[in-house]
């Protein structure tokens, strides 16, 4: 059983919406400000948000195969030890595929920087389906590939997708 009261281990998330899950199962669970995600990316703001808690050594940072790089950055170079446990993999599409779906739709919703690589690199430069993304650093990436998001969502949240995906379409409509 996972420890409670005392001997319980902080628990940290990205977003409230994992942040949500995890609690369910595991009892209280900490995130960062939403404005933080927003602004910074999910784990530029979980990193600063353990570092101004002032969390210590070690921290098991649960992770996928293939991931960004900035939360276990973030936490070393101010002198924490990061144990990272990869627990999933991601298999992206091949690149005809996601072609192929692209060509079906007005607006992309884009939750990841590979994803975004995907698309850019899929897709030829000319019409496009507007693209949504998830937050700043997969807009970034995105950019950075020469794929300009017509929106980007103020957190990762359902209804912040929902609305930039509205203001995807007004533009589109305007």
């Amino acid at each position: 059983a996972w420890p409670r009261g005392e001997f319980a281990p902080t628990v940290w998330a990205g977003g409230s919406a994992t942040g949500a899950l995890l609690e369910s199962a595991l009892g209280p669970v900490r995130t960062p400000p939403a404005e933080a995600t927003a602004r910074l990316g999910a784990a530029s703001a979980l990193a600063r948000a353990m570092l101004d808690a002032g969390v210590g050594s070690p921290v098991l940072f649960l992770c996928g195969e293939t991931r960004r790089e900035e939360l276990t950055d973030q936490l070393t170079t101010h002198g924490l030890e990061v144990d990272e446990v990869v627990c999933y993999r991601s298999i992206l599409a091949p690149e005809a595929d996601a072609l192929a779906a692209a060509t079906l739709a007005t607006v992309l919703v884009v939750t990841s920087p590979r994803v975004a690589e995907l698309l850019a690199t899929s897709c030829p430069h000319g019409p496009r389906p507007d693209l949504v993304a998830i937050g700043p650093t997969t807009a970034r990436h995105a950019q950075g590939r020469g794929w300009m998001p017509a929106a980007v969502a103020a957190s990762p949240t359902i209804q912040a997708i929902i609305s930039a995906v509205q203001d995807a379409v007004a533009q589109r409509c305007a």
